[in-house]
């Protein structure tokens, strides 16, 4: 139920004024405290005095603590009354009269100042008052004015004005200090005690040139006009202050916008109204724009676009942003229909015996992206499911690798994934570090020697395969020794013609080396996409490029070790116990998100603004650089 609270003020010229506030609340508070809904400013008056109770066709007023207020000039601490009936009840000075007006309950707040106390006022006022002294308080007031001018604008004015050589530099710091309306932000604190770093030159803003000087490197957050565009209309007030910001050589969209130093570490606009004052409905004002509209966290943000690898090239990656999380689960669900149920149980373990391949994949095309197939294109071959196993042949190697490499009694996230030192991101995956303690790439042990193919180098990989083998089939062909220093006995008997079958086969023997390899049961096959020659006596073997992501979210900021805790998993936000391909992209949506984490005010949730996991200054690769406003990007 709401209530009209009029706030009735007499002038001595007997004119009356009325404020009108409306309050959307059956329950009022009433005392001198600023924050009650009837604000009675007078030391009579308790700070929470009473409470105002609105039910169905009456209301209650019930004193607080020790207070009281007055009826029919009687204390009363507790009256209830039928709404509609009228009622005056004092409070101190104030009398509040409550009426009905259209089934709503109406206040008349109004302080009573008795005559005689005014004269009173107005004699004791005559007796103490200083006006016609010289301690006054006209002359007290202009006599404080011009020592502050005369402090805090001609002397630092004149210390500057004057001549360096007559003025020492700590004279003119010390005069530049009084004008410093508070501490430098962290990053710029060692200029602290260099004025002119910024303020190149006397009563003249700081210049996006001198930002730049320093800045080099910054890249924009996007073309100037577009932001501009992007803002929307300016209502008349802000036309006004942009005219005024103009005349004084401040141009819209330079750098002290936002960066607003000499407030501490507060000194750049962070919040969120500041982000979505453009992106709350930048699609109708920006047509071709590549973002969603987003005006709060908890409760209106698209859904996250990972950045994904669409065509894996070892230089140059094609990436897209074209998919959202719901697409890529339903290239997902379309792979696994496809695969059909139970194909990735012909995934084994074969003993991981050396010189012997570790993992053996199931048959594969290399076509991990297409149409209903979204995912990313990584170039590798990876089910986290068969790793996360709790039971089964990786458990079991991981039990035996326990006092090594430190497993517990089966894998977990965090064998492969460790984390940065700054707790934010991870470090790459990578061959050597995380797969070769059980993906040994040893193809021989030759007399206790172990012969081991270099990783990532699939010409090298052949043609260590070709020389090994081959030289093998020759020596044995030789009797070990060349044709000067045969071994004696059977090596010696043996005869020209055999040598030379020897000889033509050895090329073959070993190029049946190299395709075992390569194809499928094979040490690279399993978790590579291996392109066969275009000729079958061809060992022109292409093996995909691995281009491995850091970050599905480059857009964003995502610090992992605040999230870690007891009672919370990796699989509780990352689905990876059910993948099946290295295709998917294991993000949680942006509903899981939003389980823990509201807008900038929300009440039940962590309160998350835009620059919690949002830049300004745009990180990609190719991004103008930062220019003086009104100047061109270089080219």
């Amino acid at each position: 139920m709401t209530a009209t609270i009029r706030t009735i003020t007499r002038r001595a010229s007997g004119r009356e004024s009325t404020r009108t506030t409306e309050v959307a609340t059956n329950q009022l508070s009433i005392g001198r405290a600023t924050d009650c809904d009837i604000h009675l400013p007078d030391l009579r008056i308790g700070l929470r005095h009473a409470r105002l109770t609105i039910s169905a066709g009456a209301f209650l007023i019930e004193a607080e603590g020790d207070n009281e207020f007055k009826v029919g000039g009687r204390s009363i601490r507790r009256i209830e009354q039928r709404l509609g009936a009228p009622l005056e009840a004092h409070f101190g000075p104030y009398v509040l009269k409550f009426s009905e007006a259209a089934g709503r309950l109406v206040v008349d707040v109004e302080r009573v100042q008795q005559i005689a106390t005014a004269a009173q006022s107005i004699h004791s006022d005559q007796v103490f008052s200083l006006r016609h002294t010289w301690l006054s308080k006209r002359s007290a007031a202009w006599g404080f004015g011009l020592l502050v001018a005369a402090l805090f604008l001609v002397f630092p004015i004149a210390t500057f004005a004057t001549n360096e050589d007559a003025v020492p530099a700590a004279a003119r710091m010390q005069a530049g200090q009084m004008w410093i309306s508070g501490e430098l932000s962290g990053p710029h604190e060692l200029l602290a005690r260099d004025c002119g770093a910024c303020h190149e030159a006397a009563f003249v803003s700081v210049r996006d040139e001198t930002c730049v000087a320093c800045h080099r490197e910054t890249n924009r957050h996007a073309d100037n006009a577009r932001m501009i565009r992007a803002h929307g209309a300016m209502s008349m007030t802000e036309k006004g202050m942009r005219t005024v910001a103009d005349t004084f050589n401040k141009p819209a969209g330079r750098c002290a916008e936002c960066h607003m130093e000499h407030n501490g570490d507060d000194g750049v606009a962070t919040a969120s109204p500041s982000c979505t004052g453009c992106h709350n409905a930048m699609t109708a004002r920006l047509p071709d724009a590549t973002v969603g509209d987003v005006s709060d966290f908890g409760r209106d943000h698209p859904e996250f676009r990972p950045t994904v690898v669409r065509q894996a090239n070892l230089r140059a990656p094609k990436l897209t942003r074209q998919w959202t999380l719901g697409d890529l689960e339903k290239g997902r669900l379309a792979r696994e229909t496809a695969a059909g149920a139970g194909a990735r149980a012909a995934v084994v373990c074969d003993g991981f015996a050396i010189g012997q391949p570790n993992f053996r994949g199931v048959p594969h095309t290399g076509a991990m992206t297409g149409d209903g197939l979204a995912g990313d294109n990584s170039g590798l071959v990876f089910p986290h499911d068969v790793h996360l196993q709790e039971r089964g042949c990786v458990a079991a190697v991981a039990r035996r690798l326990n006092a090594d490499e430190g497993y517990g009694d089966k894998l977990e996230c965090k064998n492969c994934h460790t984390e940065n030192e700054d707790g934010v991101g991870f470090r790459p995956v990578s061959m050597e570090r995380n797969c070769s303690a059980c993906h040994s790439l040893v193809f021989e042990n030759v007399g206790g020697f172990e012969r081991e193919l270099r990783h990532g180098r699939t010409k090298d990989v052949i043609a260590t395969l070709l020389d090994f083998y081959q030289a093998r089939v020759v020596g044995a062909a030789l009797g070990g020794g060349g044709e000067d220093r045969r071994r004696p006995g059977e090596a010696a008997q043996r005869s020209a013609g055999f040598r030379a079958t020897a000889f033509a086969q050895a090329p073959q023997r070993a190029a049946s080396r190299v395709r075992a390899i390569f194809s499928e049961g094979g040490a690279c096959y399993g978790c590579h996409i291996v392109t066969p020659p275009a000729r079958a006596d061809s060992l022109d073997f292409q093996v995909q490029p691995v281009t491995l992501r850091d970050t599905f979210l480059p857009k964003a900021l995502f610090a992992h070790r605040p999230h870690e805790t007891a009672e919370r998993q990796c699989e509780d936000c990352h689905e990876a116990r059910s993948s099946k391909s290295s295709a998917d992209v294991l993000v949680p949506n942006v509903a899981s998100c939003q389980a823990c984490h509201g807008g900038e005010r929300a009440a039940a949730n962590v309160q998350s603004g835009c620059v919690m996991c949002h830049g300004f200054h745009s990180k990609d690769e190719g991004a103008a650089r930062m220019t003086p406003t009104g100047a061109r990007a270089p080219k």
